[in-house]
């Protein structure tokens, strides 16, 4: 059976990569010509705002010996590259055999995508066999420049969004995330391109073509079944008054970015029950890791408060919706009114544990979400 892996070959010396580092707010995808020598002629897609800057790095590059634009589509320019120099003489002093690697140009695989990053390439490939990908993998582990991300079989479903730019994920995480696709709208059009810094037209564009990918590459998979532990949807009274956004991004503000994130830990961990969280803090093992990522939990938090409950979740499978007894209250009220939103839901709560059941209580939440998954892998798995 074929495999199709996605791979990260960490290698400063491969073609291109000097150019991703001169301009890294490019994406940079990279199509070889083979077959044309030993200086294959490359096909580089440049999405930036910036063109010229890419251009300069073509400029630079000691690779490139020259570079034809031959085509563009909104921020996306199409460049014809001819290196100065052979692959070979490029990565010969880098790898430990240059004949092995002239035999991965006959191997059973065939390259899908490459991506030039500031540090090597990323890389999607199908190959034929296991053998086939395992020699592959073996040649670039010896050189330590292997990275595995995702590794599938051929006629498996690729995750939703797989072949997104980093600036159409970026353009679609921020949309989402101040509202713009709520109904109502939280965040109109210009919002959302001032906060990325581009126009208007330019984020309306690379919407489209985000979507467009999204629908062109997601595949619909069967679902057995869905587990979700406190689903945090703020309900009831909790969302008319719902402001922890608006308070960590003050102290944010402010340059405390501790207090930002003990905010979010007080109010999803403990609700108001706590006299001294610092004092429960200083026992917390993950403490204070958490700050270092409190933009994406204030990103989060934004979202969910933006992000309305729907009267009923169009899901035709069987829902497993997990509770403490111990968790915050508005957590709570959420699990249960998302329980009563599913068409087909089984609601569970610990008694005696919080939010972090599935650390508190690891065996008791690990055995009913697999008495679960053995109910419902017995019956046909629905799409």
């Amino acid at each position: 059976m074929g495999l199709v892996a996605e791979y990260g070959l960490p290698c400063e010396q491969l073609p291109l990569v000097d150019v991703a580092a001169a301009a890294p707010d490019a994406t940079l995808t990279v199509e070889l010509q083979f077959n044309h020598g030993d200086r294959p002629p490359f096909h580089v897609y440049a999405t930036h705002d910036d063109h010229a800057a890419v251009e300069r790095a073509f400029d630079d590059s000691t690779f490139v010996d020259r570079s034809v634009l031959v085509g563009r589509a909104g921020e996306t320019r199409r460049y014809r590259v001819r290196p100065a120099v052979s692959m070979e003489s490029l990565l010969g002093d880098r790898l430990d055999d240059l004949d092995d690697l002239r035999a991965l140009a006959t191997a059973d695989a065939i390259v899908e995508r490459i991506r030039a990053t500031p540090s090597g390439w990323i890389q999607t490939t199908w190959f034929a066999d296991r053998a086939a990908f395992d020699a592959f993998r073996s040649f670039w582990v010896r050189n330590d420049c292997f990275s595995l991300r995702r590794l599938t079989h051929d006629g498996d479903p690729e995750p939703p969004g797989d072949g997104l730019t980093d600036r159409q994920q970026e353009a679609l995480r921020t949309a989402y995330e101040m509202g713009y696709f709520v109904i109502p709208r939280g965040a109109s059009l210009d919002d959302v391109a001032a906060e990325l810094g581009i126009s208007a037209s330019s984020l309306s564009e690379r919407l489209r073509r985000a979507q467009t990918r999204l629908i062109e590459t997601t595949r619909t998979a069967p679902v057995a079944g869905v587990v979700a532990y406190e689903p945090a949807y703020p309900v009831d009274d909790y969302r008319e008054t719902a402001d922890l956004t608006a308070r960590m991004q003050a102290r944010l503000d402010a340059g405390e970015r501790r207090e930002a994130t003990k905010l979010h830990l007080r109010e999803v961990l403990h609700g108001d029950d706590i006299d001294d969280l610092d004092a429960w803090l200083d026992q917390w093992p993950v403490w204070p890791a958490p700050v270092d990522h409190v933009e994406n939990t204030l990103r989060m938090n934004r979202a969910l408060e933006a992000h309305p409950l729907p009267d009923a979740f169009d899901v035709d499978a069987p829902a497993l919706p997990l509770t403490g007894s111990e968790a915050p209250a508005h957590l709570r009220e959420s699990v249960r009114a998302v329980h009563d939103a599913l068409p087909e839901s089984h609601l569970v709560e610990f008694e005696g544990v919080g939010h972090g059941a599935p650390t508190e209580a690891p065996e008791r939440t690990a055995e009913t979400v697999r008495e679960f998954l053995a109910d419902v892998t017995q019956a046909a798995p629905r799409t």
